[in-house]
């Protein structure tokens, strides 16, 4: 029996199936097709083989099975193959973070080398590193993040493999995280995201996601499904817009009418008719600038002008301790 380009997998019990079936109808009130059962069986068996090895990729696991005579392997066999997946870790049978997603990347908020909050006082931090520490330059090494203490979290995420280089250094130097999504993202990338955004909750700060994606019918679905998806956090489109078009007399390209969001996108954005824009039109100093605006509308200078001047302060303190050692070694004859 075949159905979505299942094959009824060896290996897998009928016993096994049925638990699967009825779990998926108990918590998602949703009855799946037995050869779906069987093939999410056949998953569960394949994940405990390889767990000594450490995390699959969902394609890893889809090929495994196409080599097992399991699943076919086509275009349609594997897209269904994903929804199948989505579906058994909604459903608890196999955990929401047993996949490894290797395409997506996440480019965590830059530390300081040193956080003075790690730090009992400064004292102990020159015990720590006595000889090291007598270096006049030390002092310069211990920081608080930027967003200490911020009401806020904020990460940027791009649609875009390629836009992320001269993002990157903007990030950096603001202190926020980059997400490059490439198109779509995974189910255990979006739950990833979410497992960060509620982390920050616990410190009362409010995530926020500032999304730069295409103006075209799966750069707009994309944004719709962050905002469905990744309901703990903001999340808030920044670009494109309708407006940035003829602001900045975008080069269009015509709508692939074999997009079947294409109809959806022709009702909702009418003015610009049979075309569709990528970010990477956007001049790139307005990408740059909007990407600065929209995330520094969250920053607030008051707080980090406390920071510095707690910065300035515990520098202040180390290097006056450095001072006091020095002349304590010397006085006792003890050349560092």
């Amino acid at each position: 029996m075949k159905r979505g380009g299942i094959i009824h997998p060896i290996g897998a019990t009928k016993h096994e199936a049925v638990a699967i079936r009825e779990q998926i109808k108990r918590t998602l009130d949703t009855l799946v097709h037995p050869p779906t059962a069987f093939l999410l069986a056949a998953v569960v068996r394949v994940l405990e083989e390889h767990k000594q090895f450490g995390k699959l990729t969902v394609r890893q696991m889809y090929y495994q099975l196409v080599a097992r005579n399991v699943i076919k392997n086509s275009k349609g066999s594997y897209e269904s193959f994903d929804r199948h997946l989505t579906t058994a870790r909604r459903a608890g049978i196999i955990p929401w973070d047993i996949f490894e997603d290797r395409a997506r990347m996440f480019h965590r908020e830059p530390l300081p080398r040193y956080n003075i909050n790690s730090e009992d006082n400064e004292q102990d931090a020159l015990k720590s590193w006595f000889r090291y520490a007598l270096n006049q330059e030390v002092s310069e090494e211990y920081d608080l993040q930027k967003w200490e203490g911020q009401h806020s979290y904020v990460e940027l995420w791009v649609e875009k493999d390629a836009l992320a280089g001269f993002l990157s250094p903007l990030c950096e130097t603001l202190g926020v995280g980059l997400v490059v999504s490439r198109g779509y993202t995974s189910y255990t990338f979006k739950q990833e995201a979410i497992r960060r955004f509620e982390l920050v909750t616990q410190d009362d700060r409010d995530p926020v996601l500032l999304y730069l994606g295409d103006l075209d019918p799966s750069g707009y679905d994309i944004y719709r499904c962050l905002e469905d998806e990744i309901g703990i956090a903001e999340v808030k489109r920044i670009g494109l817009h309708p407006e940035d078009v003829s602001q900045y007399d975008l080069v269009p390209n015509p709508i692939k009418d074999s997009d079947t969001r294409s109809g959806g996108f022709r009702r909702r954005f009418p003015e610009l008719g049979d075309t569709v824009y990528e970010l990477d039109a956007l001049p790139p100093g307005e990408l740059i600038d909007r990407a600065r605006r929209n995330i520094l509308s969250y920053f607030d200078e008051s707080i980090h002008e406390l920071n510095e001047q707690r910065v300035r302060q515990w520098r202040a303190n180390f290097t006056d301790y450095q001072g006091e050692i020095e002349s304590l070694l010397s006085e006792s004859g003890i050349d560092i």
